[in-house]
């Protein structure tokens, strides 16, 4: 009998300890804040993009254009990246290097996750041969 008292002893303090820690998580900040960004025919909304850095973000992009867009920033220190589509578009030379890079096809979503590490400008822009030059490029401003 006093087995069966220590086992459900031992459950209730698994289970409490289990809701103090899930109870850390949800309010211990470890969530992303979400931006938004779309992508058309050629412009990217916004243009420019305040994040913090030190604090995890969701970038969640839309191609609500027909063309293929992608989301390419050479160089940017970030930790914890994590890009996400429904399809990788690869071919381009640049996207192998860059920080950051999402492709995607029109009409489709996609995300990235990132903490960025230093303050500054960094130009994002849409390497889709002439998208740059034709004005598709943003500002990630990183304070």
């Amino acid at each position: 009998m006093s087995i069966g008292r220590i086992g459900i002893g031992t459950r209730i303090a698994a289970l409490a300890a289990a809701v103090v820690l899930l109870g850390g998580c949800s309010a211990g900040g470890t969530s992303a804040r979400t931006v938004e960004v779309g992508m058309r025919d050629v412009l990217f909304e916004p243009a420019t993009i305040q994040l913090q850095a030190s604090e995890p973000v969701r970038l969640v992009f839309r191609n609500d254009g027909k063309l293929v867009h992608d989301f390419t920033v050479q160089k940017m220190p970030a930790k914890d990246v994590d890009a996400h589509g429904p399809e990788a578009v690869h071919g381009h030379e640049s996207a192998s290097e860059s920080a950051l890079h999402l492709a995607l096809k029109g009409g489709q979503s996609g995300e990235i996750r990132l903490t960025p590490l230093e303050p500054g400008d960094y130009e994002y822009i849409c390497t889709e041969p002439g998208h740059r030059e034709a004005g598709m490029r943003g500002i990630l401003r990183v304070s």
